[in-house]
């Protein structure tokens, strides 16, 4: 069982105009310094198409 989260660059923005691409990116850099911990689920596999960003994570 994985989790698949997506962002879009032109989507969802939020207030100050950070999109759900941004914030997926973000969060990809935050799981590779501290997937290690066994505090946060794995990291199993990121990716982008076009405009989309996406990360995949155990349940």
């Amino acid at each position: 069982m994985v989790i698949i989260k997506e962002g879009r660059r032109h989507g969802e923005k939020d207030l100050f105009g950070v999109s759900g691409f941004d914030r997926i990116m973000n969060e990809l850099s935050f799981y590779k310094m501290f997937s290690n911990d066994g505090i946060l689920p794995e990291l199993i596999d990121n990716f982008t198409i076009l405009d989309y960003a996406y990360i995949v994570i155990e349940k």
